[in-house]
């Protein structure tokens, strides 16, 4: 992200709070203003918008959604998948944009809208945190791949690694194992991974494997140094992740669409089975895809509006994202399923049955495949893909990291400074991702995923909405946004965040725990310690708010426990943008407007 500006050390002036009908005081006590700097800015509106790109449009494209597509029906996915992104995705993207433009904060900050709600900001980064854990693994896979590309290039029968394996095959786009396996899959499940067969006991999950370990190191010593000069470095290299990935992705449809039976792929892909659409499980995953594509609800888009002018046109900005995060994902899909259908075709079988399973490893498989079957210099292709995907993974991974430094330096501004808070992020997140390289390690990336970016993140966006917009108050939020934008948002938008979304996203949830939803791998259960190393992490992430609530209501004065709890949830004195001018500015435009709690 490169900047204009600096971080100065200016101090917000102490305005009046905004005043509620309620008939106490509402305002912070002396002594407990905030010292809030100024924050550095995009250098103009390409970068931001670049950078959003980077980060919405990754792997959560081109790997998450055809994986999540192919376990949930194909087609049957696609319908709740565009009603999610429509009713929920945009709206939600745009009101975090908004939040961080508007007061140039990260999702803790912005909290001084209402203090009580604090915690849901520390969730949110716990998630994030998790998820960006096995994200950095996915990218040492693509890594892997690469290296053995390129190594193919120097052996004597330049043949890619997985076209002609130990066991004796010839690849030719057909033969199996007993086990009904390509060669691809073959080479992914026992050369790559290593896969295990269960996880029954804690032996069972075994030790690192020492190539997969070496390729996670890269991946963070890579996301490290693109990120040693904070903002000013991971603008630049937006314009490489946002733009690049494109290229291969154009290839390997063109080319799925001449393979035989390719074409019965994608019908499979965009054929709705209507009778999918009463599963709660496929709009609950719908929605989780359209957060982890989008990268809603884990703070990032608030971080990078925070970065913005307050005056820049969001309403264009998030409908060009959104439209370009779910365009790709549908060409990703396009890209998987043909390739699928050829596989199909070959083996005389249905397109859900071509590989045993869903899981990571069906890109793995899928894209290898496609790519063995380049009549010229499969190698080449095969390199400009996988660096591709991992310049997808990168992108979004900058801006992940990003924001957690961020939130990290804002909290402690005079302790450490940018890099030594980035090496220890860089540090931890690489310690904890060794534990994905182990044979167990994509059934320990499933568990991880459902129990800390999945139903944490449902259950924290759900309090982001009560605390925004019935709490602070939609009609405040769209004050703010009119101040920013010249314009309120319109009433369908109101609707979505205040009433629809929230309820959609209750009724889901409560479903699946009526159900009793509990994740599998590959339709095979977890054991019970597994179960209870992911119940841990939902435990410790969703402690956060109540933890954080109590801590809030401390820092308050006020003759009684009541009192203390009605003040939390108004805003703080240092409430607005951060830019003093600004903040002057704001004040006059809501001076004869009803600012009430609960607008």
């Amino acid at each position: 992200m490169a900047c204009n500006g600096s971080v100065s050390e200016e101090n917000v002036p102490d305005p009046n709070p905004i005043k509620s009908d309620q008939t106490f005081d509402l305002s912070i006590q002396e002594g407990q203003e905030e010292n809030i700097p100024e924050r550095p800015e995009w250098s103009n509106r390409r970068e931001f918008l670049l950078s959003c790109i980077s980060m919405s449009v990754g792997l959560g494209n081109v790997w998450r959604f055809p994986v999540t597509a192919y376990e949930n029906g194909g087609g049957a996915f696609l319908i709740p998948y565009l009603t999610v992104v429509f009713l929920i995705g945009r709206p939600l993207y745009f009101l975090e944009l908004c939040l961080g433009q508007f007061s140039s904060d990260t999702q803790i900050g912005i909290w001084r809208m209402a203090p009580l709600f604090k915690g849901v900001g520390i969730t949110s980064m716990i998630s994030l945190v998790s998820v960006l854990t096995y994200y950095v693994y996915i990218m040492a896979l693509s890594l892997h791949y690469l290296f053995t590309s390129i190594y193919s290039l120097t052996t004597s029968n330049q043949k890619l690694p997985w076209t002609e394996l130990e066991y004796g095959y010839n690849y030719n786009g057909s033969l199996t194992d007993n086990n009904n396996m390509s060669l691809p899959e073959m080479y992914f499940k026992y050369e790559v991974v290593k896969e295990a067969d269960s996880i029954v006991n804690m032996s069972d999950i075994g030790f690192p494997d020492w190539k997969l370990s070496l390729c996670l190191i890269i991946c963070w010593l890579i996301v490290f140094v693109c990120l040693i000069r904070g903002v000013k470095s991971s603008g630049k290299v937006a314009h490489v992740t946002a733009i690049v990935p494109y290229i291969g992705m154009s290839i390997l449809v063109a080319h799925g669409l001449t393979l035989k039976g390719g074409l019965d792929g994608i019908y499979y892909f965009i054929t709705p089975r209507w009778e999918k659409l009463l599963e709660p499980k496929v709009w609950f995953e719908a929605t989780t895809q359209s957060f982890f594509s989008l990268n809603i609800g884990f703070g990032s888009s608030i971080m990078f509006g925070s970065r913005n002018k307050i005056d820049l046109n969001l309403y264009q900005s998030s409908y060009i994202i959104t439209v370009v995060d779910t365009c790709t994902s549908l060409l990703a899909g396009c890209t998987i399923f043909a390739t699928l259908g050829n596989l199909a075709v070959e083996r005389g079988t249905d397109v859900s049955q071509v590989v045993s399973g869903g899981g990571a490893g069906l890109v793995f498989i899928t894209y290898a495949d496609a790519l063995a079957k380049f009549q010229w210099c499969p190698q080449i292709f095969s390199m400009i893909f996988f660096l591709m995907l991992f310049i997808l993974g990168l992108g979004s991974v900058n801006s992940c990291v990003g924001t957690v430094v961020s939130i990290l330096q804002d909290s402690f501004p005079k302790r450490m400074g940018w890099k030594m808070l980035l090496s220890g992020v860089s540090v931890g997140g690489c310690a904890c991702g060794m534990m994905y390289t182990t044979p167990g390690g994509l059934w320990l990336m499933e568990l991880v995923s459902f129990y800390s970016s999945s139903f944490v993140v449902f259950t924290s966006t759900i309090l982001f909405l009560v605390g925004v917009t019935w709490v602070y108050g939609v009609n405040n939020v769209f004050d703010d946004v009119e101040f920013m934008l010249g314009t309120r948002p319109s009433m369908f938008t109101k609707i979505c965040l205040k009433f629809i979304i929230p309820a959609v996203m209750i009724i889901i949830l409560s479903c699946l725990i009526i159900e009793g939803m509990a994740p599998t791998y590959m339709d095979r259960e977890y054991p019970l310690f597994a179960l209870a190393f992911g119940c841990t992490i939902s435990a410790f992430a969703l402690v956060m708010l109540p933890v954080a609530a109590i801590h809030s209501m401390q820092q308050l004065k006020g003759p009684s426990l009541k009192e203390k709890f009605f003040q939390s949830l108004n805003p703080t004195a240092s409430w607005g943008p951060r830019n003093p001018q600004n903040m002057e500015k704001w004040k006059e435009f809501t001076k004869d407007r009803d600012r009430s709690m609960y607008g």
